[in-house]
């Protein structure tokens, strides 16, 4: 039996990502994809989990807070790290 390596939208509030937190998600086998915000369009990626790290560092617009609801409702997981 194959078991698929988990696969995680990796958001940075400032575009700061974690280096000691991508080097432990590699170390633990996890596909990680980084992205400065939210996707807004349908079907943008296929993720076990959203992890939010000092995200939102803005007020989020209509169309991303509506996708990251519709993520979370339709069961994704949401991870949330919170910065200063």
């Amino acid at each position: 039996m194959t078991v698929r390596r988990p696969r995680v939208l990796y958001v940075a509030g400032g575009n700061e990502f974690s280096p000691p937190l991508l080097k432990t998600l590699k170390l633990a086998q996890v596909d990680v994809e980084t992205a400065t915000g939210f996707p807004v369009t349908p079907g943008a990626g296929d993720w076990d989990a959203v992890l939010l790290d000092n995200y939102p560092d803005h007020i989020l617009s209509p169309e991303e807070d509506a996708a990251l609801e519709k993520y979370v409702y339709a069961g994704g997981g949401l991870i949330f790290i919170a910065g200063q």
